[in-house]
């Protein structure tokens, strides 16, 4: 639409997790693991109840605006095993991404810039998919933004 300012729609859109497939052309970073289970022996509040640091180098010159996730898995313990990712640079499966997206400007990185930070995430009430996920980064250890 055109002609119409919807700037001040940009802050209740990004406050919900986006799923879409997204383009490997869209990531700046490298990756981070940020939870490595066994599930056939982990219990399921191992899925619930977390706290992981997050690492990345850039890759390239951008501005980042959200924080993007998605799995990879393996099953080993069977006749034939099979693995495969649901990530941006994995051929497209029926699962997509998540994209967290960051409070405030987005954050301006360089090629070779370190993105630290953390992400925890907790069960927000008694039903399974109800979860709160707290994300914060820091380029270079400057100051953070929380989502």
């Amino acid at each position: 639409v055109w002609g119409f300012d919807f700037s001040t729609m940009k802050a209740p859109a990004h406050s919900e997790p986006v799923v879409q497939a997204f383009d490997q052309q869209q990531l700046l970073s490298s990756t981070a693991c940020v939870l490595d289970l066994d599930l056939r022996s982990c219990p399921a509040d191992d899925c619930c109840q977390l706290a992981s640091s997050i690492d990345v180098k850039c890759r390239r010159e951008g501005k980042a605006n959200a924080v993007l996730c998605w799995f990879e898995i393996r099953f080993d313990a069977c006749h034939k095993p099979v693995a495969f990712a649901t990530g941006p640079e994995s051929p497209p499966t029926c699962w997509k991404q998540t994209a967290f997206f960051l409070e405030g400007p987005p954050l301006s990185v360089k090629a070779g810039d370190r993105v630290k930070g953390m992400i925890a995430v907790r069960k927000y009430s008694e039903k399974r998919r109800h979860i709160d996920i707290k994300i914060l980064c820091r380029v270079n250890s400057g100051s953070g933004q929380v989502h």
